[in-house]
């Protein structure tokens, strides 16, 4: 059942690929970004985090190369500081029984001319993904395998996700800026921005969230708090989750 989810999944990826209708001279190859799911993001009893990311991109010289299971080797492996970066927050919540699936808001390789930062991203390429977020979201309400908590990496992310959330689905702020609950059907799924800046008061990791919000993580699954559970949190009595 688990490697039926995955396959539909991955199908899912491959048929939407072709619905960014941009000419060729703006996107040469519609390369799907298969995203990367932990074997055990399946499994029931798991604490689903989604991490989103902004999008990826490949040289002029690299199409050739970039294949649909890239990015996934990618993120599988830690290539990148972004990918390193992914890691480092999922194992905020380690203590939790946790899997992780991990994706990016552009849901095909971008080249290095329009994708290298993230800024130059096109707002026709942004409504699209954005599209096929909300698409996404509900492939995994059909399969029975929503993410617990969502990760927003980014501005660009968080303004891809939230609108999905508020206008869909019976959302609500929590009580810091960035971070909401959504209620699809009888999941509560939450929400929040992940930035990252040299100040620590504007600072936001996982490991502040789960400071922050330990006991409504614990109540996702109803897990009992281990007294070997303690994480390092850090400053995270100093979460500031911030505009």
């Amino acid at each position: 059942m688990d490697t039926q989810k995955r396959m539909k999944i991955d199908k899912w990826y491959r048929e939407n690929a072709e619905r960014y209708d941009l000419p060729n001279s703006e996107i040469p190859h519609r390369v799907p970004l298969l995203p990367f799911v932990d074997e055990k993001y399946f499994e029931s009893d798991r604490l689903k985090v989604m991490h989103l990311g902004i999008n990826a991109y490949v040289g002029e010289r690299d199409w050739a190369d970039a294949k649909e299971d890239s990015w996934r080797g990618w993120a599988r492996n830690d290539r990148y500081k972004f990918h390193k970066w992914m890691s480092k927050n999922q194992a905020a919540f380690s203590n939790f029984s946790s899997a992780s699936y991990r994706t990016n808001l552009v849901k095909i390789f971008l080249p290095a001319s329009t994708g290298k930062i993230a800024t130059d991203v096109s707002q026709k390429i942004l409504d699209k993904s954005q599209e096929l977020l909300k698409d996404e979201i509900k492939l995994l309400q059909h399969l029975q395998v929503l993410p617990d908590i969502i990760l927003c990496y980014g501005r660009k992310a968080w303004d891809g996700m939230w609108p999905i959330m508020f206008n869909n689905f019976n959302a609500k702020d929590l009580a810091k800026h960035r971070a909401f609950t959504a209620f699809i059907e009888s999941k509560e799924v939450h929400v929040f921005q992940i930035s990252h800046s040299s100040s620590r008061r504007r600072r936001v990791d996982a490991y502040k969230i789960v400071g922050e919000y330990r006991e409504k993580i614990m109540k996702l699954k109803n897990l009992e708090q281990n007294e070997h559970a303690e994480i390092s949190v850090g400053e995270a009595s100093e979460l500031k989750i911030v505009k």
